[in-house]
């Protein structure tokens, strides 16, 4: 079995000593490399193989805060905390835990420790690096500075984008449509679980609040750009060259008609890598599926995150099985599309 790759990133040579020997003779990790600062420990990722990192707060040059932030950003490595401030700091002082550390561990005075102290000590570090080298993190750009991870990977056309909703769907995708900008004209594909009878009145009252089309989408109608479809309760949607198609006669996918999945398959089908996907808030996992076709097809995916939704269930699926390449709030999710190349 490989061994866990560590990398200790802390300016205390006396602390590099000391984790060494701890774990140098731990069957299963191995230190792959040393740090003294959050620049440092950056350089190192990008040419070493990292399974976990070992982050030290209090560092010359950039610290473990700003160094958390950014690795989580651009380059996401399971991190635990190795400090001496308390858990309630790192938590709520310094907040390592929302830029996305996923562990804490309190430095201590290893040779003021009894033997059976030690070997607790040892065995709680252990098993911490164990668990988070189990863990598939994901991208917290959200935290970073505007436009530093973001808005390189927008260099590229975008044609359609895709978007699915359920539990808290509305008042979120009224939220987007009402802040896009005038000249925002990429077609919009949504599907909406929401009661049947209640889908018309939900698109009408969008249309005061946004220069976009904002309609149901009709059969076999061709996609156009500054329209935003919803699809319509019992039909499963079809596109093809550019034209929606609803199919009366699909099955259910998931309990649902029209389904999430389905929608962001099609796009993956149809748009590749000239796409995005957007999975909000919502019970159960609808659109996961279909969220992992469009990033293997090359598109773009953003699940939105649990604190803005109103029930986290169908972007902590799609977190899950890695499906979203970025995690954004809605504001984030607002500021992406704002700002993707549409010439």
């Amino acid at each position: 079995m490989e061994k866990i790759k560590v990398l200790i990133v802390d300016d205390s040579e006396f602390i590099k000593t000391f984790l060494t020997e701890i774990l140098e003779n731990v069957k299963d990790i191995e230190i792959s490399d040393y740090a003294t600062d959050g620049d440092e420990a950056i350089e190192k990722l990008k040419s070493k193989e990292i399974d976990v990192i070992l982050m030290d707060i209090e560092m010359p040059n950039k610290n473990g805060v700003l160094a958390t932030k950014e690795i989580m950003a651009k380059i996401p490595r399971p991190i635990i905390v190795f400090s001496t401030y308390g858990e309630d700091e790192v938590k709520d002082k310094f907040k390592l835990f929302d830029y996305g550390a996923l562990e804490y561990i309190k430095k201590v005075n290893f040779f003021n420790l009894s033997k059976d102290e030690k070997e607790r000590f040892k065995g709680k570090l252990i098993e911490k690096i164990k668990l988070a080298s189990r863990i598939n993190v994901i991208p917290h750009i959200h935290q970073w500075k505007e436009g530093e991870a973001i808005f390189p990977i927008l260099n590229r056309r975008i044609k359609i984008i895709g978007i699915g909703a359920s539990t808290g769907g509305p008042k979120t995708i009224k939220k987007i449509i009402s802040n896009l900008e005038k000249d925002f004209n990429i077609p919009i594909l949504i599907v909406q679980h929401i009661t049947s009878g209640f889908l018309e009145d939900f698109v009408n009252s969008l249309t005061p609040i946004t220069t976009k089309n904002v309609k149901i989408a009709v059969n076999g109608e061709k996609i156009v750009d500054n329209v935003i479809y919803f699809m319509p309760n019992g039909y499963q949607p079809v596109l093809e060259n550019g034209n929606i198609f609803l199919d009366r006669f699909a099955r259910d996918v998931g309990g649902f008609k029209p389904s999430v999945n389905v929608l962001f398959s099609e796009i993956a089908k149809d748009y590749r890598d000239e796409s995005v996907g957007i999975i909000l808030t919502g019970m159960g996992s609808d659109g996961a599926e279909g969220l992992l076709k469009i990033k293997r097809a090359g598109g773009i995916t953003i699940a939105q995150d649990e604190k803005s939704c109103a029930i986290f269930g169908m972007p902590q699926k799609a977190i899950e099985i890695n499906a979203a390449q970025f995690v954004f709030n809605i504001e984030k999710i607002i500021n992406f599309l704002n700002n993707i190349y549409r010439k």
